[in-house]
């Protein structure tokens, strides 16, 4: 999960890697999973990896990896829930 100052940084970068990606084909989607070789491509994935020490496989998953749009933890089993209004707890149904 990306802090609120990370996904600061990373957000324009994912942005521009996107709309760069959505100009290739379908077929090269298919093939590369994440067009790579894109300058906003690489410059995100440098940054992403310089910020977490992972690398940025999948990148259209990476918009929802956000700490502020999860919710407080469970006060019964810890784990975060789903959004920050949600009611109840997903993963454990308290």
């Amino acid at each position: 999960m990306l802090s609120e100052p990370e996904w600061e940084c990373l957000s324009p970068l994912l942005e521009r890697a996107t709309n760069e990606r959505k100009t290739k084909t379908m077929a090269y989607l298919r093939r590369e999973k994440v067009a790579r070789g894109t300058p906003a491509q690489d410059e995100f994935d440098a940054r992403y990896f310089e910020i977490t020490g992972r690398d940025a496989r999948e990148a259209v998953h990476l918009w929802h990896h956000r700490i502020a749009l999860q919710g407080s933890p469970c006060r019964f089993c810890n784990k975060p829930l789903r959004t920050p209004n949600a009611s109840y707890c997903a993963a454990c149904g308290r």
